[in-house]
């Protein structure tokens, strides 16, 4: 990162040297567990697009994981949060809801009763968005929350009952609630399509 400063040529160059310095360097911050260290290259990156979904998600998780008391909803919790909220609102339609990303966050932090009020949250928020509801579906299924999953799989296909994801899931769900019959007409309608 040193060195691209001391660069002088082309500025478009420059500029993209030091995002990609600085990406590896919070890349290797963020495998060594150094939070602080990765969230100071990253921020830099989100101030100069903050749209870019990956660079701001990886931010958020690094200002997350410097909380040392997790599930007290303040701190570090709130600051992710924001800049989770502050990238949706940048792009809605392309960007998972930030109570996702949050709830994926503090399920690996082992807050498993606060990553499912999120994902719960999400799921009322969000009714008309597919990418939401099978977000959602999915984690359910993974949690073996199987009314959860067949509310949003359920809603899913409401939304687009087209698309091969949502028959997918849906037919999953009804497979795990052991509705074969329902699992098998879902899974042949998906296989046709």
């Amino acid at each position: 990162a040193e060195l691209t400063q001391k660069y002088t040529g082309n500025d478009f160059r420059k500029r993209n040297l030091i995002k990609r310095a600085r990406s590896g360097l919070a890349g290797i911050a963020e495998a060594k567990k150094e939070w602080s260290t990765a969230a100071k290259y990253l921020k830099p990156l989100v101030d100069a697009n903050p749209a870019d979904a990956n660079v701001a998600t990886r931010l958020a998780r690094a200002v997350f994981n410097q909380d040392t008391n997790v599930g007290d909803n303040q701190g570090q919790e709130t600051d992710a949060a924001k800049i989770l909220a502050a990238l949706y609102k940048s792009n809605p339609t392309k960007v998972l809801r930030p109570e996702i990303t949050l709830a994926q966050m503090y399920q690996v932090a082992g807050e498993l009763d606060r990553s499912a009020s999120l994902m719960k949250s999400a799921s009322v928020k969000d009714e008309q968005g597919l990418a939401t509801q099978l977000t959602v579906a999915r984690w359910a299924l993974r949690t073996g929350d199987l009314p959860l999953a067949e509310q949003c799989s359920n809603r899913a296909l409401q939304i687009e009952s087209g698309s091969m994801d949502a028959r997918l899931v849906a037919g999953l769900t009804a497979r795990y609630k052991k509705d074969y019959k329902r699992a098998r007409q879902i899974l042949e309608a998906a296989h046709l399509q």
